[in-house]
């Protein structure tokens, strides 16, 4: 068994090789080249050009290769770990960072920073941890194991929280009680089931604990069906095989809408909706599919200031926020979404940032305190 694998390498890379070669036969060495001149340097931009159009077998060699990889050791690339039932997870979820405690610790410390720049503006932060695929599908898992460390991340973040009087959700409890229905198959993102089911449990935590913090209005929320449209996994990506089997994780979601029907949308009313609410996260939050504002705003029965950004992690959308913090003279609420993973990310400029902003609103209060006397 432990020769199969080298020997079908070795087939695939010849076969490439094969391929390769007689590629060399149908670039066109007479033509547009021989105008160019061997020692341009664009002559060997053309020639890569060339032999890369004409090298159509490349590609499928390249295919071949991962589905071998696939089919006979259940194995993508890097970046993926293939689970029971070809659950798909990311390996950002099982890998040991650098310092690791570290970094976790210096998030947790931003995380520190930002409550204090909100609470002396009056306004109360709520987290909203998105836990790893790895951690709520554990019984999905075959041999590999994610690290010690990605199990104690929310332990760690709970800590925190409680250290800091910061309002946490525990999103874990929520959705290992959904089944297979809080994840995608084949996506790091969570399912839209997910997400009404924590905006439930947000606005029910804020109504056990700050009531008062509830947007108090006669307004009228629906929601409504827009479309279905199909969801192609992010970690599929990593797992290039032919459409017949990646097929199988391509799924459907629902996409909603929530509409304000109340008479405040009226044009001659006195009565204006103000957000009081904002939303600041990943792609987890900005992707319109997963429908996380939509379900918050109905919920809470109040529009939904959104600086969720996709790509950015979780503390550079919180910078923006806090930029433009005195343009949000209404904001009584702001949730963090911060997936765990990247609990254990540096982000060293935006820690910097935070830790400037507090010094100089420091200086600023002590300023004024000396004018003052």
């Amino acid at each position: 068994m432990k020769y199969i694998y080298p020997t079908l390498f070795i087939l695939v890379l010849s076969f490439g090789l094969v391929m390769s070669l007689m590629s060399f036969k149908n670039i066109d060495l007479n033509g547009d080249l021989k105008d160019i001149g061997l020692l341009s340097n664009n002559y060997f931009s053309e020639f890569d050009k060339q032999f890369n159009e004409k090298n159509v077998m490349r590609e499928k060699a390249i295919g071949l290769i991962s589905l071998i990889n696939y089919v006979v050791f259940n194995q993508g690339k890097k970046e993926l770990v293939i689970g029971q039932d070809n659950w798909l997870f990311s390996s950002e979820e099982f890998n040991q960072s650098k310092d690791g405690y570290g970094i976790l610790f210096d998030n947790l410390e931003s995380i520190s920073m930002v409550n204090d720049v909100l609470e002396k503006k009056g306004i109360h932060l709520l987290l909203v941890p998105v836990p790893s695929k790895a951690r709520v599908y554990k019984n999905k898992l075959l041999n590999k194991k994610p690290n010690v460390i990605h199990e104690d991340l929310f332990n760690q973040l709970l800590i925190n929280s409680i250290k800091e009087d910061i309002c946490i959700i525990n999103t874990f409890e929520t959705m290992q009680a959904m089944s297979f229905e809080s994840f995608f198959k084949s996506d790091t993102h969570w399912t839209s089931n997910s997400t009404k089911k924590i905006a439930k449990e947000i606005v029910k935590q804020v109504k056990n604990k700050h009531p008062e913090l509830l947007h108090k209005s006669n307004d009228h929320y629906e929601l409504e069906y827009q479309r279905t449209v199909d969801v192609v996994g992010d970690l599929s990506v990593f797992l290039p095989v032919p459409d017949s089997i990646s097929s199988q994780w391509v799924e459907q979601t629902d996409v909603y809408v929530t509409y304000n029907t109340s008479g405040s949308l009226d044009l001659f009313s006195n009565n204006q909706t103000v957000n009081e609410v904002a939303l600041v996260g990943t792609s987890y939050s900005a992707n319109e599919i997963f429908n996380f504002k939509q379900f918050l705003k109905y919920y809470f029965k109040n529009d939904i200031l959104d600086y969720s950004l996709v790509g950015q992690g979780p503390f550079k959308p919180m910078v923006n926020f806090i930029q433009d913090l005195d343009q949000h003279q209404d904001i009584k609420i702001v949730l963090w979404e911060i997936p765990e993973r990247y609990l254990i990310q540096a982000f060293d400029s935006e820690s910097k940032y935070f830790e400037t902003y507090i010094n100089n609103e420091t200086n600023l209060e002590k300023d004024y305190a000396y004018f003052i006397q």
